[in-house]
């Protein structure tokens, strides 16, 4: 009985440090700066990362409003995108080619805001901030 619970304990441990492991590696990825909406309880945040020119949009509330990202650079207007629904998220990067591929050197102009339909079908943007860094990776 004694050697199955040593065992047990060495199984336990071993599973305990993966967990730790991978617990890790999954939080250990940061973005350089983030930004929210200006609404009370911020429903919509904006996240960028120079390298690889990672841009994530995500929705933070259940209100009937999406989160919407604009990406300006080198002075002319490159893409957005939308997230709708608590808890979802879309994202770009250098690595989906194309307009997503910013050239270094230059400020990027990142604007998060918050978008819903109205009745008439017409898209309404309120809550807007925005950041501008330099994309120098």
């Amino acid at each position: 009985m004694l050697r199955k619970s040593k065992v047990a304990a060495r199984v336990g441990v071993v599973a305990g440090a993966g967990l730790l492991v991978f617990g890790t590696a999954t939080s250990a990825y940061a973005y350089d700066l983030s930004v929210q909406t200006d609404d009370g309880a911020p429903g919509g945040k904006l996240y960028w990362t120079a390298d690889g020119d990672v841009v994530k949009v995500c929705d933070q509330e259940a209100d009937g409003w999406a989160a919407y990202a604009k990406v300006e650079h080198a002075g002319d207007f490159r893409y957005s995108m939308r997230a709708g629904g608590n808890g979802n998220c879309t994202s770009h990067s250098a690595s989906d080619g194309g307009r997503y591929n910013l050239t270094e050197g230059y400020s990027v102009f990142l604007t998060v805001c918050l978008q819903k339909t109205n009745e008439f079908g017409q898209t309404i943007t309120r809550y807007c901030d925005q950041v501008t860094p330099i994309n120098n990776n």
